[in-house]
């Protein structure tokens, strides 16, 4: 990676992502009390709806299709 670009990551890493402190509380409570469902989604704690394009079968199948591919084609 070039530098103007190692540069910009790390200032928007800065800017955007929370200290590891901070950001490992929420996994670590999940790990302590795990979700009773068997799928679940959260954002920043809270807990996502499994509905929507981002959870259509369909299309989950299709990106498993366009990987597999993709790795085979990468001898994977």
């Amino acid at each position: 990676m070039n530098q103007p670009a190692r540069t910009l990551y790390k200032v928007l890493g800065r800017l955007l992502a929370a200290p590891v402190a901070k950001a490992i509380v929420p996994m670590t409570e999940l790990l302590d009390k795990p979700p009773a469902a068997a799928l679940t989604a959260f954002n920043q704690g809270k807990p996502l709806p499994l509905t929507g394009p981002a959870f259509d079968p369909a299309s989950a199948g299709r990106l498993r299709t366009a990987t597999e591919e993709l790795l085979a084609a990468l001898g994977r």
